[in-house]
């Protein structure tokens, strides 16, 4: 049942002894893999666990391995002198993994780095497209006004989800200027103040709109608000 050298020795008394040998080759069952699920996109490689005089796939394939991107059942038969012998696999793959849950984020200047609000299973953050990942969210810099931008993956069944952005605004109090004092014809219209979605308004004169035109003479005092205070 394995395969080796036998012999077998015959004495005949009193002079006489005969040997003789066989050598046996058993070409056994091959094996292509236990059944497997892989990662959604993956390219996945099944092969012959060794060495056969030919091979024969059930996708017509006469490698020794062939690379699989469909789910299905693959058989391989590996013929020799002895015959034929065949194993079959099933591959399959998962889902895309989906984007983890994101949140973009407003921050004022000078505050701590914020946690941002994501939500996902075993979370890797990038600092941009290219570069490796870390478990640990990076530190915002708050110090500096303007946009940053962080990529967020979820990892599920060892499979990693595409990368998601965030959006860090970084922004002040608000910063207004009316200019200078300034004198006009009667019959003239100027209008006065700057529009900022992210600010609310309130004039001396009772108005909340970003900007108004002045009807009269006088002293004209803007309050602007947003959510790292008022100026």
């Amino acid at each position: 049942s394995d395969t080796g050298i036998y012999w077998r020795k015959t004495v005949d008394p009193p002079c006489v002894d005969y040997i003789d040998t066989i050598k046996v080759k058993i070409t056994p069952k091959p094996f292509i893999g236990n059944d497997t699920t892989y990662c959604f996109g993956a390219t996945a490689t099944i092969q012959a666990d060794r060495t056969y005089p030919q091979y024969l796939w059930n996708t017509g394939a006469t490698t020794s391995s062939i690379n699989i991107t469909s789910p299905g059942q693959y058989i391989l038969t590996i013929t020799d002198n002895c015959g034929s012998k065949s194993d079959t696999v099933n591959i399959s793959f998962y889902s895309k993994i989906p984007l983890p849950g994101v949140r973009d984020t407003i921050v004022c200047q000078g505050r701590p780095s914020p946690t941002l609000n994501v939500h996902g299973t075993d979370l890797m953050w990038y600092s941009s497209n290219g570069t490796a990942g870390t478990p640990t969210q990076p530190t915002i810099n708050t110090s500096v006004v303007g946009n940053q931008i962080l990529y967020v993956t979820q990892t599920l069944h060892n499979c990693e989800s595409d990368k998601e952005a965030v959006n860090i605004d970084v922004i002040s109090v608000p910063e207004i200027g009316l200019g200078p004092d300034t004198t006009i014809c009667k019959e003239d219209r100027i209008q006065i103040g700057k529009p900022d979605s992210s600010y609310t308004y309130k004039w001396s004169t009772g108005e909340t709109t970003c900007c108004i035109v002045p009807q009269e003479r006088g002293t004209y005092v803007l309050q602007a608000t947003n959510i790292c205070g008022v100026t």
